[in-house]
């Protein structure tokens, strides 16, 4: 946070997956506000190609929504691990898929009114099944579909997970000039 406008910070909850900060700051012309950030660590997502016509997601249960959602592979970036290592691990754990290739997309801010995570997106070639290696509390299942579920309009609304509409963003424009 920039001290400039810093006036007071708690953390009120400490996970294991996130803190939860109160800040007192001060606006332009003196008042104090309070502003609630989501304080977690950076993660990436990923979208893995099978060949030209097939791409990798996953079908995972989401407690929040009391619901199955379809998004791409992602997570947390741990203490020390670059980026690219985070996506291959994540890859990994969630569908068992290594990849020969990765690259990388770009990056976002997930969701920057109530939470400082920085995403990093990439794609991922020339993929090798190994089998997965999912974390204890995730429920996910693999889903192999055709490319243009994510190329075609006649696909809008079928994926209503934001950091994967985020990466698909991402990778149409990186697709169009490959």
């Amino acid at each position: 946070m920039n001290s400039e406008f810093l006036l007071q910070s708690e953390v009120v909850y400490s996970g294991t997956a996130f803190n939860i900060r109160l800040d007192s700051i001060a606006l332009d012309d003196g008042t104090a506000v309070t502003s609630e950030t989501v304080d977690t660590s950076d993660s990436v997502i990923i979208l893995p190609l099978l060949g030209d016509s097939k791409i990798v997601l996953i079908q995972q249960y989401r407690y929040a929504v009391e619901g199955w959602v379809l998004e791409a592979p992602a997570g947390g970036i741990q203490d020390g691990e670059s980026p690219l290592a985070a996506a291959e691990r994540e890859l990994l754990e969630e569908t068992g898929y290594r990849a020969g290739e990765m690259e990388a997309l770009g990056s976002f801010w997930l969701a920057p009114g109530i939470s400082n995570e920085f995403m990093h997106a990439f794609v991922a070639r020339d993929m090798i099944l190994e089998g997965s290696q999912l974390e204890k509390d995730e429920l996910i299942h693999t889903a192999i579909h055709d490319i243009e579920l994510i190329t075609s309009p006649s696909s809008a609304g079928i994926i209503q997970d934001a950091k994967t509409l985020g990466l698909l963003w991402l990778f149409r424009h990186w697709y169009d000039g490959n």
